[in-house]
């Protein structure tokens, strides 16, 4: 019988690779070894009681937290967050009210601070690996143990009776910058160039495959391609994937999406539960009882994000439920009917798919890494 060993890591089975320790950290809070962003990363919001907290009714979260402080002023906390991949909800983003806030403050101090974050699969994540951007406050639950790294975190430099005033800094390290221009000799290469190009490396099929497994035992690393002429293609793939997953919203719908409808009945488009089912070779969803979705394409369930299709996350989170322990209402078709759009599901799944489908591409046509 052959010795089972673990490696110089001690790791028995999924063993990271000895080339992956050779990459470059995407943070590190002890500042003992370089690292593109520094210590400014976060995990996403925790909140420990997600049914007060969290809500697609804006006004029902206003509601709920009434309950729970009758005289606070609620209005002033309320925030658009990334709740699961491709789902906004209403968050209460109160330090007092919130098990873990990390420094999602200083990453979106206000409720129109214009940035941009990388989550990516944290230590210990169960899930395969994967990453996503979004301009708005990630949950938790956005990707398994999610860290989320910034394009700019916001300093205080000055608070008043009157309030405080905010420095915007980069993400990204000079001396980050000053490496990457070395490697690929190009004095023109920005700081944001830098963060497209590490969404598109992490994003990458290839990354998942060969590095994944290392980038759940530690905080993923990104690696120097080969050559200029890659860099501008995972920098280029990168900035396009990130347009598409940031802006989904206001993506075009997918043409071929049909709406079926049973015959005879008044069209609502008022959601219960989803589900996905397969009809003569063809996943479809089953809306509510009276409308089907048809003519997916395959590719728009291949784009996969933290372990399930990006539709797949839609049909699972867009319900309307109530919380068994505290008998709180979280009603999905509230999020489009306080926007005056009661189609926004149908029309939010249609965008996804094209997002789906374009990703697909996006991510087929990357060239292999060289490393």
């Amino acid at each position: 019988m052959r010795e089972v060993l673990p490696n110089v890591y001690g790791d028995w089975v999924n063993a990271r690779g000895e080339l992956f320790g050779g990459f470059v950290n995407l943070g590190n809070k002890n500042e003992d070894r370089p690292a593109l962003f520094g210590k400014r990363y976060a995990i996403g919001v925790e909140t420990g009681n997600d049914a007060y907290i969290y809500n697609f009714s804006r006004e029902a979260l206003c509601e709920n937290m009434r309950t729970l402080n009758p005289e606070a002023h609620h209005e002033d906390i309320m925030r658009i967050s990334l709740y699961s991949p491709y789902v906004k909800k209403y968050l209460y983003f109160s330090r007092e009210m919130l098990h873990r806030i990390s420094q999602m403050p200083q990453i979106f101090p206000s409720h129109d601070t214009k940035n941009l974050v990388i989550c990516v699969s944290g230590v210990g994540s169960k899930k395969n690996f994967s990453a996503l951007m979004t301009d708005c406050i990630p949950s938790r639950h956005i990707i398994d143990k999610a860290q989320c790294f910034p394009l700019f975190w916001y300093e205080e430099v000055e608070s008043s009776l009157f309030g405080s005033l905010s420095e915007r800094r980069d993400g990204i390290s000079d001396s980050m910058l000053r490496t990457f221009r070395l490697r690929y000799n190009d004095g023109t290469i920005t700081k944001e160039d830098i963060f497209c190009y590490v969404y598109g490396v992490l994003s990458s099929r290839e990354y998942a495959s060969r590095f994944g497994n290392d980038a759940k035992r530690v905080l993923a690393r990104v690696p120097f391609v080969d050559g200029w002429k890659k860099f501008r293609e995972f920098r280029d793939a990168g900035r396009e994937l990130g347009g598409l997953h940031v802006g989904y919203e206001e993506c075009e719908e997918y043409a071929g999406l049909r709406e079926e409808w049973v015959s005879g009945v008044e069209h609502d488009y008022t959601v219960g539960r989803m589900r996905i089912e397969e009809r003569g070779g063809e996943r479809v969803i089953r809306y509510n009882g009276s409308l089907t979705l048809s003519g997916i394409p395959r590719e728009a369930w291949e784009y996969e994000v933290n372990g399930r299709s990006a539709l797949g996350w839609i049909v699972e989170r867009y319900r309307d439920e109530v919380d068994v322990k505290s008998g709180l209402r979280n009603d999905c078709n509230a999020w489009g009917r306080e926007r005056g759009d009661a189609r926004y599901v149908v029309g939010l799944i249609g965008r996804v798919v094209s997002v789906s489908v374009e990703t697909v591409r996006i991510l087929g046509a990357l060239p292999e890494m060289g490393v």
